[in-house]
């Protein structure tokens, strides 16, 4: 009897160390578990190519384009609110191929001015200059603060590459633009400037809504969807609004 006894304390001590062995194991996996996401929730996701896209889905994710010199594709892949991230010239420098807003929507989008030349202009805008096509994105409740002689200023897009063709299609913003300098500054409710000096360049917006407060001074150049299209820039606007 004895024996049989000391047999079942064993093996019930055995299954208890076995038990407890797992539950720490499991709660060891749940640690780490929640420890990766949180480190690496905001890295971002693809290579930018146009097979596989930055996949944007948080605000310091797309605060990071901005350390790249040139982006290809961008894909957004939900909505995001800005508030919480310091005021950039522009989010991304370069765009040369096509940002996918998918419908989604950025909110609280804080820009500022930067200073730049009389024949090379400094980009203010989401994206600074671009080369290529930007879709189906909402922008909500854009500030733009601190604007600097030879600045193109747009909501989405600063200036255009010269020589592109460029879109702008399907996309609502609104928000304020408010300059006080006086000295070669363009300024538009979605697209800053576009200037073909020397090559021909195609502008095209297509079915936008544009409710931006644009203040200007006498001698800035100003507009609801485009600031200035001079020069060698074909522009062509269709069924867009300004609010």
């Amino acid at each position: 009897t004895y024996i049989i006894l000391s047999e079942r304390t064993d093996v019930m001590k055995t299954k208890n160390i076995f038990t407890k062995s797992a539950v720490v194991f499991l709660a060891l996996c749940v640690m780490l578990s929640g420890m990766t996401f949180t480190a690496f929730a905001d890295e971002l996701v693809g290579s930018g190519t146009q097979d596989n896209p930055y996949v944007i889905t948080t605000a310091q994710q797309l605060a990071d384009l901005s350390t790249l010199d040139e982006v290809g594709y961008v894909s957004l892949g939900d909505d995001i609110d800005m508030s919480e991230i310091p005021a950039q010239a522009c989010y991304i420098k370069n765009l040369t191929g096509a940002f996918a807003g998918n419908g989604h929507k950025i909110s609280n989008l804080s820009l500022v001015g930067q200073s730049g030349n009389y024949s090379t202009k400094a980009p203010t805008g989401l994206i600074g200059t671009l080369g290529g096509s930007v879709n189906d994105l909402i922008l909500d409740g854009v500030t733009v603060s601190d604007i600097q002689a030879n600045n193109d200023v747009g909501t989405i897009v600063g200036n255009v590459t010269e020589g592109a063709t460029v879109t702008v299609g399907n996309c609502i913003v609104s928000g304020e633009i408010n300059c006080t300098k006086s000295s070669s500054v363009y300024l538009g409710g979605i697209i800053g400037a576009a200037i073909g000096v020397t090559e021909d360049t195609s502008v095209t917006v297509n079915n936008c809504v544009s409710n931006v407060k644009v203040a200007a001074t006498s001698s800035n150049y100003a507009g609801g969807v485009i600031g200035a299209a001079q020069y060698k820039t074909t522009l062509t606007v269709n069924k867009c609004a300004i609010l």
